[in-house]
């Protein structure tokens, strides 16, 4: 991935959190299949790249009002727009996304850092907090595969 797209405005390497690539990557699979669409590798990176930085809750409540009211599988501008409509988004839940900010991970969510965190280990040989872009949702995706497995 060009270094242009991983780094932030003052030059340092931003991280995504596993809570943020598990929820998104949830998200487009699920607006995927309902659109009929298989979205490949690059795609999925290319939305990652173009919503990092919203919060998972309101990414989540931007994909949820997408398999609402589009027609048609959205571009990231159109995702951006959802998530910008925050009286719209609050509304789904009858709370404002920033009401669930300070609330403690959940159990799922705990569980799958703690798999991502052995996996980054294991296939990389680093910590996860090191980790790249691209590495970090590798990880996430092998703890996806590795969650599917355990409910069969």
């Amino acid at each position: 991935m060009p270094r242009h797209l991983t780094r932030s405005a003052a030059n340092q390497p931003t991280q995504l959190s596993s809570e943020f690539l598990v929820v998104l990557q949830f998200q487009l699979t699920k607006l995927a299949r309902h659109f009929r669409r298989d979205l490949d590798e690059m795609e999925l990176l290319t939305y990652i790249e173009g919503l990092r930085d919203l919060s998972p809750k309101t990414a989540e409540c931007a994909c949820t009002r997408a398999l609402k009211i589009m027609k048609r599988m959205p571009v990231i501008a159109e995702l951006r727009e959802l998530a910008d409509k925050r009286s719209e988004n609050a509304s789904l839940y009858g709370r404002r996304h920033d009401d669930f900010e300070d609330f403690p991970s959940s159990a799922f969510m705990t569980e799958t850092r703690e798999f991502a965190k052995k996996i980054a280990l294991d296939r990389f040989a680093k910590p996860y907090d090191e980790l790249t872009d691209k590495e970090v949702f590798e990880c996430n995706v092998a703890v996806g595969q590795i969650r599917r497995e355990k409910a069969r």
